[in-house]
């Protein structure tokens, strides 16, 4: 086993399979233009000008209890906000857009070297790209062989945190130590919540078996949108545990892999997470850059973050995964005479 972690942003989906949105696709494939494919329930005549084509100021509006707004402005404005939380999840859980990601066997030394070194994946992603690929690893993992279940499962790779809505008395934490832990900071397409307290079960669902198809009728979809102020969100205590673990992972690191996310301003929240577990590493962990931003202000904000002579820049360049798979991943993978990886 290593002490790697790896840390993925909306750049990571993207790099795996072109066809994955960025922020901005995302809002064309919601929103619209103007709000064109929004519904109207009364409320797109008085939404802000600068929210038309801006996804995260719309849903930062939306999700503001703001003082001005009516009770009726307010109870409108949550029901716009559920639908585009419920677009966000059919968009990313329609198994048809993982085609590719799940065919293309460039990245399978990625996802078998997670697999048998249990690396922690710490995910901003709502889409299910990492979960689907490492149940491709399993066959070839005999530590997963105390877990079987036909067709495709989740749970285990959550460690119990988040759990199956048809199994939620069953305890899989004994269970999923064998699984690599994914720690979905922002939620995910196929989590669900009954209720905004902090207190409210997250559960998951793999839409096997008709429980599932009618209990997630009633549940509203767990994702943490980009929104500016994450706070009410924040405050799930299930979220609360996965950031916790996420922050643990980060301070026992000896090598921190960080594909395709920038450091934006505005979230906070992940640059105070980096920095305040940095604190606690004794490692002097390398940080691995993999971006396709090449610019010197991309650096800056890693350096500013990270401190001079600590992160690893040489895969920032346009073909940054491959590069990455090539030249770091594949040197520490055994091949067979077949081509096939065999361990780490």
């Amino acid at each position: 086993m290593t002490n790697d972690v790896f840390f993925l942003g909306a750049g990571f989906s993207k790099a795996i399979d072109e066809h994955f949105p960025l922020m901005s696709d995302l809002t064309k494939e919601i929103i619209g233009e103007q709000y064109s494919k929004l519904p109207d329930y009364g409320r797109k005549e008085f939404l802000p000008e600068s929210c038309k084509n801006n996804f995260e100021s719309l849903l930062t509006y939306l999700a503001t209890d703001l003082p001005w707004k009516t009770e009726n402005e307010r109870c409108l404005d949550n029901i716009l906000y559920i639908h585009i939380a419920k677009q966000i999840k059919d968009f990313f859980s329609n198994g048809s857009l993982y085609h590719n990601t799940t065919q293309n066997l460039t990245y399978k030394p990625l996802w078998q070297y997670i697999m048998n070194n249990n690396s922690p994946v710490i995910t901003l992603n709502y889409d299910l790209i990492v979960e689907k690929n490492l149940i491709l690893c399993e066959k070839d993992n005999p530590r997963v062989a105390l877990y079987t279940k036909s067709g495709e499962h989740y749970e285990p790779y959550y460690r119990g945190k988040i759990v199956d809505i048809a199994n939620t008395v069953k305890d899989l934490m004994s269970m999923t130590n064998a699984m690599p832990e994914i720690l979905k900071l922002h939620g995910s397409a196929n989590w669900y919540y009954n209720g905004d307290d902090t207190h409210s079960q997250i559960y998951c669902s793999d839409n096997e078996t008709e429980i599932e198809q009618r209990l997630v009728e009633v549940y509203k979809p767990f994702i943490v949108p980009p929104v500016l102020d994450k706070t009410k969100f924040y405050k799930n205590n299930t979220i609360q545990l996965l950031w916790n673990s996420a922050f643990k992972y980060i301070a026992q690191a000896q090598k921190i892999y960080i594909i395709g996310f920038s450091f934006p301003t505005t979230d906070l929240s992940v640059k105070y997470l980096f920095e305040s577990a940095m604190k606690l590493n004794s490692c002097s962990p390398v940080v691995y850059v993999i971006n396709t931003d090449t610019t010197d202000n991309l650096k800056q904000r890693y350096i500013n973050i990270f401190g001079e002579n600590k992160c690893n820049f040489d895969f920032c360049k346009p073909n940054a995964m491959q590069e990455f798979m090539q030249k770091e991943l594949m040197s520490r993978v055994n091949i067979d005479e077949k081509g096939e990886i065999i361990n780490v």
